[in-house]
């Protein structure tokens, strides 16, 4: 009976997931006038303020003490991981971090190799509240497809901003600072070090909302996956925004990609200035551009449509893979 009613739900929710993937979105409203007012006003005051950010005496300054703690908090980060002596060290050091939520990891059930899910959430979204949209995916990803899930933390935009100020002596949530801890946590999952030492990966998606999709994207155009020699799969973002203070919250303008297909989201309604940009490098066959319309930056994560979507694209995704693991 209990079998039974799990596969009706399993049929239901599959069902919905058709009827919700085969709905178009509404046509892109045509943003109001103050709409437009507002993100010509917006961009022409980054177009202004950020040069000026780069010369003016005093911003020097402080830039040049926060690049210096930056780099404090990176040798600390490389002493606690790259230079750890064993592996049972490391995976103490894994441990400690994972408890302190700045990262979660969820391994698939499997013996086999599986791919990789690298999902970062938005800037202010914490890994031990489940407010982020994608959360969601995170569930969809351990329980349909049980891949392994490594879920990370994006740069903190405000306790940067208090940082550079001098309003506060932690470096943590600073673009350099997170970036570097991310790439650390991302080399030893890929690498078997650690806590990570069972884990078997064949290849790898990127999944980011807001700064997790731009600091994945960045990540990306370095050429740091190269680096490691991994496949990258493909690649989600949703109203990806260019990770670092100084660039004041601006849009992505375009996806750095490679041959695999991307699936990518943005909406039109310039609110708290993030307007969102159609990425125009995503030209191949698989690839994906949706304008999700009347929704705001900080809640297009939650649409059940952008999920819907998403849920397609991992379905087509790790179809191939899956097969080749139950064979």
């Amino acid at each position: 009976m209990l079998a039974a009613t799990t596969g009706g739900q399993s049929n239901l929710l599959d069902l919905l997931k058709r009827r919700l993937g085969a709905r178009k979105p509404r046509q892109p409203s045509k943003p109001s006038i103050w709409a437009r007012l507002g993100s010509a006003v917006i961009s022409g005051l980054r177009a202004i303020a950020k040069p000026l950010l780069y010369v003016s005496p005093l911003l020097s300054v402080l830039s040049l003490s926060h690049r210096h703690n930056e780099r404090d908090e990176i040798k600390e980060i490389d002493t606690r991981l790259s230079e750890t002596q064993s592996q049972e060290e490391l995976m103490e050091q894994h441990q400690q971090l994972q408890d302190e939520a700045e990262f979660e990891f969820h391994a698939s059930k499997s013996d086999s190799p599986r791919p990789l899910a690298i999902v970062a959430y938005g800037s202010t979204q914490d890994l031990r509240r489940r407010q982020s949209g994608l959360r969601r995916v995170v569930d969809e990803l351990q329980v349909k497809h049980d891949v392994n899930v490594l879920l990370l933390k994006a740069p903190h935009a405000y306790k940067e901003l208090k940082h550079y100020f001098k309003l506060s002596d932690d470096a943590g949530g600073n673009t350099g600072v997170r970036s570097h801890l991310n790439k650390e946590l991302i080399r030893d999952v890929l690498e078997g070090k650690g806590m990570f030492s069972n884990v078997k990966t064949d290849s790898v998606c990127t999944i980011g909302y807001s700064w997790g999709g731009g600091m994945l994207s960045k990540f990306r155009k370095d050429g740091f996956f190269e680096e490691l020699g991994v496949e990258i799969a493909g690649t989600v973002t949703v109203d990806p925004i260019k990770t670092g203070l100084l660039n004041m919250g601006a849009p992505l303008p375009n996806l750095a990609c490679g041959d695999e297909p991307n699936l990518h989201f943005y909406q039109n309604m310039a609110s708290y200035g993030l307007n969102g940009s159609e990425a125009v490098t995503l030209d191949r066959e698989d690839d994906e551009s949706h304008c999700v319309p009347d929704m705001c930056h900080c809640d297009i994560d939650h649409d059940p449509w952008v999920h819907a979507k998403i849920f397609q694209f991992l379905d087509k995704l790790f179809r191939d893979s899956k097969i080749a693991d139950e064979a």
